[in-house]
């Protein structure tokens, strides 16, 4: 069996997990449906004229809290002006990382 596939990902098949990767961060956010969720991705990006995948990739490294460096910070700026409210409640439950630091 050839792992080939795994070294390299499909390109494709990873803006399609990081879409997917940041509708399940709009629903968790604002409670949506699916669609709801990828509508509002959408509308925000084309109200911003950016790219959606750019965006959802912003989307989703704040709600890793994760380094954004390397990501144009513009759309940085418009998924933190956009969701950044919502990112920044406090949570209800801990995180794995809170666990591994009483």
């Amino acid at each position: 069996m050839s792992t080939a596939g795994y070294d390299h990902p499909d390109p494709r098949r990873a803006a399609d997990r990081m879409l997917d990767t940041a509708e399940g961060v709009l629903v968790a956010l604002r409670r949506f449906r699916l669609n709801d969720a990828f509508r509002d991705l959408m509308t925000t990006a084309r109200h911003h004229n950016v790219n959606p995948l750019s965006l959802a990739d912003a989307l989703v490294a704040l709600a890793e809290n994760h380094g954004v460096n390397a990501l144009d910070t513009n759309v940085v700026a418009i998924a933190r002006h956009t969701w950044g409210p919502l990112l920044d409640q406090p949570r209800n439950h801990p995180t794995p990382q809170d666990d591994d630091h009483p």
